[in-house]
C-alpha cells in the first residue's frame, strides 16, 4: 500500500484544518491477495497500527486507529493467535 500523511490546501498550505488538508489519498495494490473495498472510511490514524501489523510489532501506545484490514493479507485463526 501507499498512503499520504496529509493533503494540501489549494494554495499549497499543509498545516491547518480544512478538509484538503486533513484527507489524503491512499492506492493500494496486490500481487499476492485479492485487496477488499473498505467499509468505513479509513484515517490517516489508521496508518500506525496498520504498519504495525505488517512489521509484526506493537500498535504504539497512544494511537487510536483501527487495523485497515481491507488491506492485510488474509490469516488464519491460528495465525492470529501467533500474532498475539
Amino acid at each position: 500500500p501507499i498512503f499520504g500523511d496529509h493533503g494540501l490546501s489549494a494554495w499549497g498550505n499543509h498545516g491547518g484544518a480544512t478538509y484538503d488538508e486533513v484527507t489524503t489519498g491512499i492506492c493500494a495494490y496486490s500481487s499476492s491477495y485479492e485487496l477488499q473495498p473498505f467499509t468505513r472510511e479509513p484515517h490517516i490514524r489508521d496508518l500506525a497500527s496498520t504498519i504495525s501489523y505488517y512489521f509484526i510489532c506493537p500498535v504504539p501506545f497512544t494511537n487510536l486507529g483501527y487495523h485497515l484490514s481491507n488491506l492485510l493479507p488474509p490469516v488464519s485463526l491460528s495465525e492470529q493467535v501467533e500474532r498475539e
